[in-house]
């Protein structure tokens, strides 16, 4: 593969991730459904592995549901 097929690769990915379009999301625990789902230490994520921490059933770990708000109103 050439520097140039290359290259036109890359501007392929860099043209569909423009097109692409941003979605808002919403993380909800899974135990319970709340919203109420915050990190659960301020190092999560970043330092350290994502865990998440729900406010409403004290539910910790590290999955949370995300739902984008485009299927959630379709239902």
């Amino acid at each position: 593969m050439g520097f140039a097929a290359l290259l036109k690769g890359f501007r392929e990915v860099l043209r569909s991730a423009r097109r692409a379009r941003p979605t808002k999301t919403r993380v909800l625990c899974p135990r319970c459904g709340s919203e109420e789902l915050k990190l659960s230490n301020w190092l999560d994520g970043w330092l350290t592995p994502t865990r998440y921490y729900c406010q409403r059933c004290g539910y910790v770990g590290p999955i949370a549901l995300e739902v984008d708000e485009e299927s959630a109103q379709r239902g």
